[in-house]
């Protein structure tokens, strides 16, 4: 395929620099410079073996060399842009380059709420998860020069997300609470110009009052602006060595402290062209200016001219090069990103038992395994086998067992994280067996359920203005501490909160993470985002042991949502109440409902918390300092240390249904009626078993479906219970046998999915049945001139 490039005259644009137009939908440049420059070529083969169809698209990048970038060195160094003080509405989309060992507040607006590129590896917006945010990515301060780019829209399926040199980061549905006016001006690598600053380099900022889309990050993250796109509020590239915008808007920054303005190649930033054809093999590039260049290629299925995430793509090998007159043999490999097509799945076990994880994947070889366990990379042992494949398999498993696993898989093109998989491994656990009796025709196989009945739940209400609950639960110093509870609301604020004054404090829900003065102060690890104010029931778990690899962890539902290492300073002693709902009874208000507090004075383990997180408590456990489960309308402690709860302000004990708490079901498939067993059940004292006949198989019980229950529910297990059984009904129906006649004999034919099989005999009286040969599925033809016989049904 050849590139036509067309001669294209571009004026000069205000600065001394050629100017470019796009050509066609593309966003690469189409075409070569009219100029006193050298002019070369570039030529090789696009290679591809997999399944995909669609227009193949070659891309070459030449370095913009005469590069200039912002560079501050941390200590009150910053730029501001005083004439940007309102940045409100319903869309924005931040993007820059960054290289260096902290991008915090690289883009920043502050005042009445926050606008934030750059906050803890986080980008931030005051109306949409407070600090919690969205991750900038990983490798952001590994000293290469990387682009960054978030973006919000009010009110949208995943209208706040973050990309990571063209690539997602992270996206989750936004708010419907618009951008903050906070009447204050634009600082780059500063807050306000007094804290939290930027060490490193900045380029290419650009900030617009719309969302771009994820096709238009992907096509033009290494490319410059011009400065006239639509909808962009500013532009500094620094190229002249001043913070002037380089928008028609001219909001014109100035320098601040000792921040200057250096030159800085940024390697892909800079012109594009473009070349496209059907088929892959040999393309060539004509009468391009000679420069650094990068290549790279695309196979566009979806037909949007812009390489998204599974559609195959490749670099070539020896990039970047150096383009002089001629340069032949840049061939192109084309690789698809790996793509997760069954995730595995979770299990239950007994001690000892074995189990395996199943993950399937499709895209281009090689592609490269790693399991985890709680975030934890695996190694092939004695017991743990496959751990760099498809499949993981755990054998003689044991209480340590317990927890979430996961893989990784990788190729060049990218890649893919699985959704994570429980495993709970049952120490002592007790059976439930019986007998399923049917009396029709099975057409379907029979599920067969076990679950506690979930119990009046009652819980602490809080209405969000004043209200709130106090344990004097004075001490809970030491080196480790675990803070539980469940939370259902609109504010998951102050939820648990020992705070003696600004210095000590361990809050449990802070905007949307968990805060502790002594490892991180504001800057905790998160406690679940959006997902915890979304109307329902979550349980979250904070633990913290001293010094130690891993030891501050956060879980939501039983999955681990963070984890990192811990700080050599114990937990402070805090001579003042605990508090439910709220600081210290004067601000920050929970509002929703919350129950089943516990405190431990140790570090509970993810196997701990995966095991029991959807269990209460007894009051007896070993290192409980103290529980609160609210029911019979009391604030009672539990535990046996007696810290019981007083109530504050309009806080009151309610009823309210947790279907999750102590809930958890147990199911086994029967083939047919018979004898079943439910293994590896924890002991309860409000258990029902109950079954069905799965005629759709969706797994779940439908109104015409022959179901039944067991006439003693509930009951309790407190060992194996069996004799537990269940009569689904069904009258026991005579299967019928179709007769037609043709030209070829008789046809015998009956329902196909009976599982019925044809017998047959010469004698109605007597004589032996015997099984017909010949039968085609559920239909048999016989010739006309077959002598008397008798033909009958049977399973």
């Amino acid at each position: 395929m050849v590139a036509k490039n067309y001669p294209i005259s571009r004026p000069l644009n205000g600065n001394g620099k050629l100017k470019f137009f796009p050509l066609f939908r593309l966003p690469y440049i189409l075409g070569c410079f009219i100029c006193s420059v050298s002019a070369g070529n570039i030529s090789g083969k696009v290679y591809y073996n997999g399944s995909q169809e669609g227009q193949i698209t070659v891309v070459a990048t030449k370095s913009f060399t005469e590069n200039a970038v912002l560079e501050l060195d941390g200590s009150k160094d910053f730029v501001i842009v005083p004439t940007i003080k309102d940045l409100s509405g319903s869309e924005i989309t931040v993007q820059y380059w960054f290289r260096g060992s902290s991008f915090q507040s690289a883009v920043r607006n502050q005042q009445n709420g926050w606008i934030v590129a750059g906050w803890n590896n986080k980008h931030i917006l005051s109306n949409d998860g407070g600090v919690s945010g969205v991750d900038a990515g990983e490798d952001t301060t590994d000293g290469s020069w990387h682009h960054h780019v978030f973006t919000w829209k009010q009110g949208s399926i995943n209208g706040f997300a973050s990309y990571l040199d063209g690539k997602l980061v992270e996206a989750r549905d936004s708010t419907n609470t618009p951008l903050p006016a906070t009447d204050s001006a634009l600082y780059f690598g500063a807050n306000q110009g007094v804290a939290e600053f930027t060490n490193g380099e900045l380029d290419e900022i650009a900030v617009w009052s719309r969302a771009l889309s994820a096709s238009e990050i992907a096509s033009t993250w290494y490319s410059k602006l011009e400065g006239n796109e639509s909808d962009l509020i500013g532009y500094w590239d620094f190229d002249d060595f001043t913070a002037d915008d380089r928008s028609i808007n001219q909001h014109h920054g100035t320098l601040q402290g000792d921040a200057w303005v250096v030159e800085a190649e940024i390697p892909g930033l800079g012109v594009s062209y473009f070349t496209q054809t059907k088929e892959t093999g040999d393309y060539l590039f004509e009468n391009l200016p000679d420069g650094i260049y990068q290549l790279s290629a695309f196979l566009d299925s979806n037909g949007n001219d812009a390489p998204d995430v599974m559609e195959p793509k490749g670099v070539f090998n020896s990039n970047p090069f150096d383009l002089k007159g001629e340069f032949l043999n840049g061939d192109v490999l084309l690789i698809e990103a790996p793509q997760i097509i069954a995730q595995p799945s979770g299990d239950r076990l007994s001690s000892g038992e074995h189990t395996e994880f199943l993950i399937i994947v499709s895209g281009s070889e090689p592609l490269s395994y790693q399991w985890f366990k709680n975030d934890t990379p695996l190694s092939d042992s004695v017991s743990i086998s496959g751990t760099e494949t498809s499949r993981l398999r755990l054998s003689n498993s044991s209480k340590a067992d317990s927890g979430t696993y996961k893989c990784i898989v990788k190729n060049q093109a990218g890649e893919v994280v699985s959704e994570p998989a429980a495993l709970r491994v049952i120490e002592n656990g007790l059976n439930i067996s019986g007998n399923i009796s049917y009396q029709g025709v099975l057409k379907g196989p029979i599920v067969v359920s076990a679950s506690q009945t979930p119990k009046n739940n009652q819980a602490l209400s809080l209405d969000g203005d004043g209200d709130y609950a106090t344990s004097p639960l004075f001490d809970t110093s030491g080196d480790e501490i675990s803070i539980q509870c469940w939370f259902k609301g609109e504010k998951a604020q102050s939820l648990v909160r020992h705070q003696k004054n600004t210095k000590d404090y361990i809050v449990v829900g802070w905007y949307g993470l968990h805060a502790l003065s002594f490892d991180g102060e504001l800057n905790g690890p998160s406690a679940g985002g959006l997902n915890l104010v979304d109307g329902n029931w979550h349980q979250l778990t904070m633990s913290w042991k001293r010094n130690s690899p891993g030891g501050f962890t956060t879980f939501l539902d039983g999955l681990l949502i963070e984890k990192r290492d811990s700080s050599d300073v114990a937990v402070p002693f805090m001579d003042v109440d605990v508090f439910f709902g709220a600081w210290n009874g004067k601000s920050e208000f929970a509002k929703g409902y919350i129950d089943e507090i516990a405190i431990w004075d140790r570090a509970l383990t993810p196997a701990e918390v995966i095991l029991n997180w959807d269990q209460s408590l007894r009051g007896n456990e070993v290192g409980l300092l103290g529980f609160w489960d609210f029911n019979g309308g009391l604030g009672r402690d539990l535990s046996s240390n007696g810290n019981n709860v007083e109530l504050y302000g309009d806080a009151h004990i309610v009823e309210d249904k947790n279907d999750i708490l102590d809930s958890a079901v147990f199911t086994t498939t029967l083939e047919k009626p018979g004898d079943f067993i439910i293994r590896n059940i924890l002991p309860g004292k409000t258990f029902g078993i109950s079954a069905f006949i799965d005629l759709n198989g969706n797994l779940e019980q439908d109104s015409d479906e022959p179901s039944g229950t067991y006439s003693g529910n509930p009951f309790a297990v407190n060992s194996d219970t069996v004799d537990i059984d269940i009569d689904l009904g069904g009258n026991l129906e005579s299967p019928i046998i179709q007769i037609t006649t043709s030209e070829l004999g008789i046809t015998l034919s009956w329902d196909s999915s009976s599982n019925l099989r044809l017998y047959g005999r010469e004698s109605i009286i007597g004589g032996r049945w015997s099984l017909v040969d010949g039968v085609a599925g559920s239909s048999i033809t016989l010739p006309t001139d077959l002598k008397m016989r008798f033909f009958q049904l049977r399973e």
